[in-house]
């Protein structure tokens, strides 16, 4: 019987640790799924400004000027409206800064242009 009883402490011990070190990390798991998410959109935002900006540039290379929209490279140097989209579903624009500098950019998360969450890539 005391083996039992024993055997019993130790298994609860074990259960007890497992759930507390479960339980006790520094983020909840609703967080830790957001943060992936974060994470992954952070990611496929690079690889389309990475797309965009080798095609942007082989289209200067063609006409000698940068597109006045991402439109204006669909289907040559762009397959589909579907890769003017940023990974929250709004179309990405080009800005052109003092005739010298050419910028893609990202509405962000809020979808809304011109706000704190803009994100932009330099294309020269």
């Amino acid at each position: 019987m005391r083996g039992f009883l024993i055997v019993l402490l130790l298994a609860l011990l074990v259960i007890v640790t497992i759930y507390t070190g479960f339980f006790s990390q520094k983020e909840s798991l609703p967080q830790q799924i957001i943060n992936t998410s974060n994470r992954v959109d952070n990611m496929l935002l690079e690889t389309d400004f990475k797309h965009i900006i080798q095609a942007t540039e082989a289209y200067f290379l063609d006409f000698g000027k940068y597109p006045e929209s991402l439109e204006d490279m669909i289907p040559v140097y762009l397959r589909t409206e579907k890769e003017c989209l940023d990974p929250w579903a709004t179309k990405y624009q080009i800005l052109t800064e003092n005739q010298t500098e050419v910028f893609i950019i990202s509405a962000g998360k809020d979808k809304i242009f011109k706000t704190s969450d803009d994100l932009r890539r330099r294309i020269q």
